[in-house]
């Protein structure tokens, strides 16, 4: 584990704000964690996100470090719900979507809401606001409950041999985890790799909870890059 050197060592529980968690390309791993008062006080609450976002990314070593120029670049939000409490903040899809501009590489959108709970993911982004900012920068967005999927073997599964995985999300460079903090009613919490669930494709989705859902979510990060 690598700490930037000029991250301050701070208490878990005194962090309020952002934070980052970044694999690079030789393999180590980078963590960044950013309060309120860190990105400059005074500020309206979306200034204050934008803010944020970019100090988090420059104790990174900025996002060039993690994506190059002409690769197609993946962002997974949860949209697993039309509520802003339950959602990735869509600022920082905007956010990111600029940085990949700037980069020259290509951004995607996707994710795939529940539709066993009836969640559309399409009505959820515009609920959201998100179709706008996926409007403005031009940039593709994937139902993965609605495209095209592709049986891969599960490396060391557990729970799944097998998945049928969105052809899309092979077709891509990278695949950038855009996770919401928050609680869950049958993991306690739901993060990182609970976000992933978002990825598996029909019947497969309804199959991890059949499963027990824990380890389930635990074979999902062998299958896909992020």
């Amino acid at each position: 584990s690598r700490r930037p050197p000029q991250l301050r060592r701070q208490a878990a529980g005194s962090v309020v704000g952002h934070v980052a968690e970044v694999d690079d390309p030789a393999g180590q791993r980078a963590v960044a964690r950013v309060r309120d008062e860190d990105a400059g006080g005074g500020l309206a609450q979306e200034a204050l996100d934008v803010r944020q976002h970019r100090v988090v990314l420059g104790l990174l070593g900025g996002l060039g470090k993690f994506v190059r120029p002409r690769e197609k670049v993946l962002l997974k939000p949860n949209l697993a719900v039309g509520n802003p409490n339950g959602a990735t903040n869509i600022l920082l899809v905007d956010f990111l979507l600029e940085e990949i501009k700037k980069i020259g590489a290509i951004a995607l959108v996707a994710d795939g809401s529940s539709k066993s709970v009836n969640y559309d993911t399409r009505s959820v982004a515009k609920v959201l606001g998100l179709d706008k900012i996926i409007e403005k920068h031009g940039t593709e967005f994937i139902d993965l409950d609605q495209t095209d999927t592709i049986r891969k073997k599960v490396p060391n599964g557990k729970a799944f041999k097998y998945l049928n995985v969105p052809k899309a999300l092979l077709e891509t460079d990278k695949i950038i985890n855009l996770p919401k903090i928050k609680t869950h009613h049958l993991t306690g919490l739901s993060c990182s790799i609970k976000n992933l669930h978002g990825m598996v494709a029909g019947y497969d989705k309804l199959l991890t909870h059949a499963l027990g859902l824990h380890q389930p979510l635990a074979d999902l990060p062998k299958i896909f890059p992020c």
